[in-house]
């Protein structure tokens, strides 16, 4: 089972999601719909009504594939609190492949199946909120336990989306952080990223270069008192 896009922008009455089926095989699929937050640097999904997905279940035959509606039910408005401000409402749209159901004259087959299961990032812009605004981000050191964390956090009112980073070091010195899809940092929210072998941190103030929403962008980063 495939599913495309893999991140879903709702910015009219319904969007198009495709699965499709490439194996010789027909399946079952189950879609349902959180809504998504990111809070203390944890992530909290919560059922909603706010958006629904038709059909939330279905058949697909061997090498075919279903049309799938994403329908919000609430307009998107800007989200205003003491600690943040969000231009889009943020959902995950988890994608199950279902267990076939047991037919008691079929032989076992040998063998392990795994059942895929896609969880899909979905944002629906507020109307009221300009178009060209984009996420603003702040990048901190700091330590859990013996790990070095890449704290992210976004004062900006979009989601950022973190890809491909790499930190050119004071001593010019290339050091990749991410290879690829890093992970969302939601308006308002902080989260923090494991960082791989690297060199003694006390020498990491240099320039890291990450890919945000598909846009390459630069920031200069300090060490501080956590990295020793």
């Amino acid at each position: 089972m495939q599913v495309s896009p893999v991140r879903v922008t709702i910015d009219q009455p319904s969007e198009v999601v495709w699965l499709s089926n490439a194996s010789p095989e027909p399946l079952s699929a189950q879609i349902r719909i959180f809504s998504w937050t990111q809070d203390g640097g944890e992530e909290s999904l919560r059922a909603t009504d706010d958006l629904v997905a038709s059909p939330p279940i279905m058949d697909i035959g061997a090498g075919e594939r279903q049309l799938v509606r994403l329908i919000p039910l609430a307009a998107s408005v800007m989200q205003a609190s003491p600690s943040k401000v969000a231009c889009e409402t943020a959902f995950r749209m988890i994608v199950d492949e279902l267990p076939p159901e047991r037919d008691a004259r079929a032989v076992p087959r040998a063998g392990v199946r795994y059942r895929l299961r896609y969880s899909i990032p979905v944002f629906q812009p507020a109307s009221s909120c300009p178009q060209e605004i984009t996420p603003e981000l702040t990048f901190t050191w700091e330590r859990e336990g013996e790990d070095l964390m890449l704290k992210v956090a976004n004062i900006g009112h979009r989601h950022a989306q973190l890809g491909r980073a790499i930190l050119r070091d004071a001593n010019g010195d290339v050091n990749i952080l991410s290879e690829g899809l890093w992970g969302y940092v939601l308006p308002g929210s902080a989260m923090s990223f494991a960082v791989p072998s690297l060199p003694d941190p006390r020498s990491l103030s240099g320039t890291l270069e990450i890919m945000v929403n598909g846009t390459e962008e630069r920031h200069l980063l300090q060490s501080s008192a956590a990295d020793s």
